[in-house]
């Protein structure tokens, strides 16, 4: 289950069951800037890559030794993470 705002809709508006009703998705599309990370997870992950592995890192000339620490930082979250949920903004508290 996914966590979604209490606002949320859960049904589609007017708007979007005019244009999308044969999909029946209770969503609401928002336009977006062409390039907003910002506003994708993954983007977000990879900042958190950058700041714990990758800033100020020693193994310029150990390739083997940064691709290590580089999964070991991914199999961190393999199995799920509500820290880096609350990261990516996809969990807040309740």
């Amino acid at each position: 289950m996914w966590y979604h705002p209490k606002n949320w809709r859960t049904e589609p508006s007017d708007w979007a069951q005019k244009r999308y009703g044969d999909l029946e998705l209770p969503i609401q599309l928002i336009s977006l800037p062409t390039y907003a990370p910002w506003t994708n997870p993954i983007e977000k992950l990879w900042r958190k890559l950058r700041q714990e592995v990758f800033h100020l890192h020693r193994y310029a000339d150990d390739f083997a030794t940064l691709k290590r620490l580089v999964i070991e930082f991914l199999d961190r979250f393999a199995h799920g993470s509500d820290e880096l949920l609350r990261y990516v903004g996809l969990l807040t508290p309740d």
